[in-house]
């Protein structure tokens, strides 16, 4: 295992001095620009003086650096302080603090659930099958979207599907009841192909489920998913 600085050492550096932009970028900023300009601290980033960056610019993200380097000297300092585990962990899912991330305003942001355990409060195990169930009107006015991280890296859980992801806009199946099952296992479950995502045998993982635009059900938590269901 490699120290927190070893790992962000590099991206601390492309932070601090930047890097040029390559055309899927720009243009996903010149697409988003409308929304950056409702946060300034992004737009300070990403439309420096109002305009968005063109191919070839060099972008830096300062603030980010100034994170990370932090960060990097809070290691050197707790050697190892639970605390300091516990940013590092929130930085590496949330990519810092976003203001969307703060939101309580119905509409808007975003809001999490995350489960690290199933029902019976076991660790989340590659080798098991489990179901989740959505109750009906999940409260995102935007969409919904529900991924798996490998609980080592916690990167993106590396399943051999295309994305380790399933959510409102894949148009999963709907009980008629209105809510929805989630299958999670190395085999999709038969009839349920649609809305399984494939887990790796000896490889643990935790799941998050974001709601976009989450409505006032999902702050007053008169809606939240189920548990992890295992399934035997």
């Amino acid at each position: 295992t490699i120290s927190f600085t070893q790992a962000a050492t590099a991206a601390m550096e492309i932070a601090r001095d930047g890097f040029a932009v390559y055309p899927l970028l720009a243009s996903n900023i010149e697409w988003t620009a409308e929304k950056f300009q409702r946060w300034p601290d992004n737009a300070e980033v990403f439309q420096p003086g109002g305009k968005s960056p063109q191919v070839g610019d060099v972008l830096k993200q300062t603030n980010l650096a100034k994170t990370i380097f932090t960060m990097m000297e809070a290691e050197r300092t707790t050697h190892g302080d639970r605390d300091l585990n516990a940013r590092i962990w929130f930085f590496t899912d949330y990519y810092s603090v976003s203001p969307g991330m703060l939101s309580r305003t119905p509409g808007k942001g975003a809001n999490y659930f995350i489960a690290f355990t199933d029902s019976e409060r076991q660790p989340l195990l590659g080798a098991n099958s489990y179901r989740l169930t959505l109750p009906a009107d999940v409260p995102a006015a935007i969409f919904w979207s529900l991924t798996l991280y490998d609980a080592a890296t916690a990167s993106g859980l590396d399943n051999g599907q295309p994305f380790p992801s399933l959510g409102s806009r894949d148009l999963p199946q709907v009980n008629t009841d209105g809510t929805t099952d989630l299958y999670f296992g190395p085999e999709p479950p038969e009839g349920h192909e649609t809305n399984w995502l494939a887990t790796v045998p000896g490889k643990a993982y935790f799941v998050i489920l974001r709601l976009y635009g989450p409505t006032e059900p999902a702050f007053d938590k008169t809606w939240k998913p189920g548990d992890l269901e295992p399934r035997r």
